[in-house]
C-alpha cells in the first residue's frame, strides 16, 4: 500500500509471487519454531529489564503502546500478560475467526497481505507458534491486545498518556522516521519510556531477503545489498528506508537527547572470520558498528518536567 506523497509504503506492493515465496519459507522453517520462540522470549525479558531500569518500577500495570506489532502480535502479547497494551499498525490485524477483519484487510492492505496471513495460517505456522509461546511462558492463554489501524506519523491515540512505547524492527520500513520518532515522543506521559529496536541497514541481514531467515543465506553473497556488483542478487521482502546508523543517531539525538543505545551483534565472530581483506576494502565506507550490529535499540525516558 502507498499513500499520497509516497509517505507510507507496504510490502504488499512487491507482488504476489514474492509473498508466495515468503509463505513457502515460513513452511520450511516450522521445525525451528521452539528455538526461535526461546530466543525471542529471552530477548523480550532482556528488553523488559531495560524498560524497568529506565522506568524505575516494574513493567506491570502500565499503559503500553506497541507500534507496528505485526500479525502475530508476539511482543504485544508478551507485555499484555501484565499490562494494558494497545497496538498501532498500518495493517488490519484480525484475531481468531474474523471474516469481516479479513475483508477489511483486503480493502485496506491489498491481496498480498491477505495471502501471506491466510497462507501462514493454512500451513499451521500460527497454531504451532502460539502453542510454543504458551508452553514456554507457562500460561494457558495468550491475550489479544487492542489493535488500532493507523500510521505513527499521523500521531497516536491519547498522546501524552502512555507509560511505555515500544517498537521492534519496524522503523527501518518508515519513509519519514524522524517524524515517527517525534510522534512517539509526543505519545509518552512525563516519565514514560520509549524503546525502539531497528534492524539496521549496514548489517548482513539489513536487506530483508527472506532467504537469510529460512536457512538459505548461503545463496546470497555477504553484505550483497551494500556491494554495487552484488546488490542485484537481493530480493528484499519489504520496503526499506536504508538509513545508516549515523542517521538513526542523528534522529534520536534531535528528538531524544541523552538516549541510551544498545547494539546486538549476533554471530559477530562468524562474520569477522568471513571478512576477507578484499571484502573489507569493498565495504570501506562502513564502520564495524554498522557491519556487525544486527539490531540497534534506542531507549529514552521523557523528562518529568
Amino acid at each position: 500500500m502507498e499513500t499520497t506523497g509516497d509517505r507510507l509504503k507496504h510490502y504488499g506492493t512487491f507482488g504476489l509471487q514474492r509473498v508466495a515465496k515468503q509463505i513457502l519459507g515460513t513452511w520450511k522453517s516450522r521445525g525451528g519454531v521452539p528455538e526461535n520462540v526461546a530466543v525471542r522470549l529471552e530477548r523480550l525479558r532482556r528488553d523488559e529489564a531495560r524498560l524497568e531500569e529506565a522506568l524505575q518500577r516494574p513493567v506491570r500495570g502500565q499503559r503500553v503502546l506497541v507500534v507496528g506489532p505485526g500479525q502475530l502480535l508476539r511482543e504485544a502479547r508478551f507485555f499484555a500478560l501484565h499490562n494494558q497494551v494497545t497496538c498501532l499498525d498500518i495493517d488490519v490485524i484480525p484475531t481468531g475467526f474474523d471474516p469481516l477483519g479479513y475483508l477489511q484487510m483486503l480493502r485496506a492492505n491489498g491481496p498480498a497481505r491477505v495471502l501471506k496471513t491466510v497462507g501462514r495460517k493454512l500451513v499451521g505456522n500460527d497454531r504451532i507458534e502460539f502453542a510454543e509461546w504458551k508452553r514456554q511462558l507457562g500460561v494457558s492463554w495468550l491475550p489479544d491486545p487492542e489493535c488500532i489501524v493507523g500510521d505513527i506519523c499521523d500521531g497516536v491515540p491519547n498522546p501524552g498518556r502512555w507509560d511505555v512505547l515500544t517498537s521492534f524492527a519496524v522503523f527501518q520500513h518508515i519513509p519519514d522516521p524522524g517524524l515517527a520518532v517525534k510522534r512517539c515522543v509526543e505519545a509518552l506521559a512525563p516519565g514514560g519510556v520509549l524503546y525502539i529496536g531497528i534492524q539496521q541497514w549496514g548489517s548482513n541481514l539489513g536487506h530483508h531477503d527472506i532467504r537469510a531467515y529460512i536457512g538459505e543465506e548461503h545463496l546470497l553473497p555477504l553484505w550483497a545489498h551494500l556491494r554495487p556488483g552484488k546488490e542485484h542478487l537481493v530480493e528484499s521482502s519489504a520496503w526499506l528506508n536504508e538509513l545508516r546508523l549515523r542517521d538513526w543517531r542523528a534522529i534520536f539525538e534531535e528528538h531524544c537527547p541523552g538516549y541510551t543505545e544498545y547494539q546486538e551483534r549476533f554471530g559477530e565472530a562468524e562474520y569477522r572470520a568471513k571478512m576477507t581483506p578484499e571484502l573489507r576494502q569493498e565495504l570501506a565506507d562502513y564502520e564495524d558498528d554498522e557491519l556487525y550490529t544486527i539490531d540497534v535499540f534506542f531507549r529514552w525516558r521523557k523528562p518529568t518536567a
